[in-house]
């Protein structure tokens, strides 16, 4: 339409007017494509169009825009205060796409807030960090929560939380958060879930030789039913998806153990996540070290 309307211009134009519409057919569509290529790298849906440098410095000012979004991560993630300021501004990058992208909803009992849902796409962005793509579990698109345990007609009962292969994430709310409040028991139910959902997301990590993981898995599962105060916790042994989720709440709040018992299965375990989490804490407490013995030595 606007290619025939500029016809009709040029038709009745002096030449100089003519020549500036026909250069304006050219440029005005590549403009349109420039507009939506960057559009959509900001919102995320084609996050992966634009070089990484210019993606940074698109969303680099969130910082001073939205300072409540770091000061929540700052007070509730431990992970998130071992990553660079750059690392920073991409997880909340991260957390917007997810909370753009998804669904929130509560049972009766329980209020859905601004600090929940940043809770919980923190805890998705969080166990998904190192992917480049598909980091937002494009597959699960809501996410449920109950103040408590919860029957569950789907298993036939109660559960603290459930993760449907149709796209669903339900929550207990009490034990979400008391996941969070001990980031060092191994027993967090938002990763727990989020993991299993990941699972899904990865079709069973089809695309990685997830043989390499279970032969490292499966004897240590059938350690874990001889021996009940094993380092994993037992519901682990109940069946691989399990023992994958429960490795996946390991390998955030207790890394440097994991790695050092198991190096092995730790290392598979970071293939799949494509992040090493006990490799970032040991040069975040290196550069502690280095920051304070400077700031001594001055």
């Amino acid at each position: 339409m606007i290619s025939q309307l500029l016809t009709i211009v040029i038709a009745e134009t002096d030449p100089d007017v003519t020549r500036m519409i026909k250069t304006m057919k050219v440029v005005f569509p590549l403009l349109l494509i420039l507009m939506g290529v960057v559009y959509f790298s900001i919102n995320g849906t084609g996050r992966a169009l634009l070089p990484q440098k210019i993606r940074t410095c698109l969303y680099s000012n969130r910082r001073t825009k939205l300072p409540h979004y770091y000061s929540f991560y700052e007070r509730h993630f431990s992970f998130f205060n071992v990553l660079r300021q750059k690392e920073q501004d991409k997880f909340i990058h991260r957390v917007l796409v997810v909370r753009n992208s998804k669904e929130f909803h509560a049972a009766s009992g329980i209020v859905m807030d601004d600090d929940k849902i940043m809770h919980i796409c923190g805890s998705l962005v969080q166990l998904t960090f190192g992917y480049r793509t598909d980091f937002d579990l494009p597959k699960f698109e809501q996410f449920r929560l109950y103040p408590d345990i919860f029957y569950s007609s789907n298993v036939g009962q109660d559960v603290k939380g459930l993760t449907h292969a149709h796209g669903i994430i339900y929550l207990s709310w009490k034990h979400y958060e008391e996941g969070y409040a001990n980031s060092s028991d191994k027993v967090n139910l938002g990763l727990h879930e989020l993991a299993h959902a990941f699972m899904l997301e990865m079709d069973n990590f089809s695309n990685f030789d997830f043989n390499d993981w279970k032969m490292q898995a499966i004897p240590i599962t059938r350690e874990m039913k001889m021996n009940t105060a094993h380092f994993f916790r037992q519901y682990g042994s109940t069946n691989l998806y399990e023992f994958w989720a429960v490795c996946a709440e390991t390998f955030f709040e207790s890394p440097l153990e994991f790695r050092k018992l198991y190096p092995e299965l730790y290392r598979h375990t970071a293939v799949l996540l494509q992040q090493d989490y006990a490799a970032r804490l040991s040069m975040f407490d290196q550069s502690k070290t280095y920051k304070l013995s400077n700031a001594v030595s001055r």
